[in-house]
């Protein structure tokens, strides 16, 4: 699995000089190639490297590799919206390749390349950051914040199934009230979600209604049908976003404490067909079983192991 870690960059007035004119200049260099890139039509890489890979590293003064860093950083903007030549801003970031213009010097030191030359910049790193540092490869991402501070953020490849130490269990059940709720006392409230997935029911039905009206009258309600999918879509993305945060936020709180989430369970519940049926009318729509899948997703990360199960909460709402 691939992560993203964060580095904090300690550069002097000097190399933060030199560092801020290459980002400036790097961005400059792809906002004209992407005018090139529009005018062009091209969208290709290596049609786009062959039209002004000398004269941009001419124009610029870029070094090779940073020259090829910037063809991809244009491609990969254009291809999103051919409509429109991108741009970008002065101080956006500057992609790297490590190993080739960034190196790691020792346990707190990187080399970066720069406009004049290289310069070796101390940098700080947190615990949970230098766990998994030792499978940097690829891409590192150059960012300048708006607070004047730099950062880099490095691509890791984490094995998949590695684990952590475990002290404790947190007890984690899903409901219909209370989406979440942890043993240790913390409540994830569906108040908003409840009210979001009526509102996407009346929705629907009032397309189906109007659909059905216009189909008994001899048309084809294509338009309709259309807003049904587009309702269908919004509700998705609404449902894979509330289901990301809260399992987002359990795992974090698990790896903080060194802890497993272990799942509830409903053994000796008598699940009849008429509470069944119930059950799915009221949480159905939401998918409480996605949270399942993101929290394992969360834990391939290798931070805990973790179990999410159906809460008691279905008996007092049944």
């Amino acid at each position: 699995m691939k992560l993203t870690l964060q580095l904090q960059l300690l550069p002097d007035a000097l190399q933060a000089d030199a560092l801020r004119s290459s980002v400036e200049r790097f961005n400059e260099a792809a906002t004209w190639l992407a005018g090139i890139a529009f005018a062009q039509q091209c969208a290709n890489k290596v049609a786009l490297q062959k039209l002004a890979y000398y004269e941009l590293r001419e124009r610029f003064g870029l070094p090779a590799d940073t020259t090829i860093r910037c063809i991809a950083q244009v491609v990969e903007a254009y291809k999103r919206d051919k409509r429109v030549a991108p741009t970008f801003r002065l101080h956006a970031a500057v992609p790297f390749s490590v190993r080739k213009n960034l190196g790691f010097k020792g346990p707190n030191r990187v080399s970066i390349q720069t406009l004049t030359g290289r310069v070796m910049v101390p940098y700080l790193m947190g615990t949970y950051q230098r766990d998994r540092f030792g499978c940097a490869h690829g891409q590192a991402d150059l960012v300048l914040r708006r607070d004047g501070r730099w950062f880099l953020l490095v691509t890791v490849d984490v094995p998949d199934g590695t684990r952590i130490p475990v002290s404790d269990f947190i007890g984690v059940d899903l409901g219909v009230v209370n989406l979440a709720t942890t043993s240790d006392g913390t409540t994830h409230s569906g108040e908003q979600i409840a009210a979001c997935r009526t509102r996407y029911a009346k929705r629907r039905q009032r397309l189906q209604c109007a659909a059905h009206v216009a189909q008994m009258d001899g048309k084809r309600p294509k338009n309709m049908r259309r807003a049904l999918q587009r309702t269908a879509m919004r509700e998705a993305r609404f449902r894979r976003d509330v289901n990301h945060c809260i399992s987002k936020t359990l795992v974090a709180e698990a790896y903080r404490h060194r802890t497993r989430h272990s799942p509830g369970r409903l053994d000796g519940y008598p699940w009849t067909d008429a509470v069944q049926a119930a059950a799915t009318r009221q949480d159905g729509r939401m998918e409480l079983c996605a949270a399942q899948k993101f929290c394992r997703v969360q834990g391939q990360a290798g931070r805990c192991t973790r179990g999410v199960g159906r809460s008691s909460e279905h008996q007092s709402r049944l």
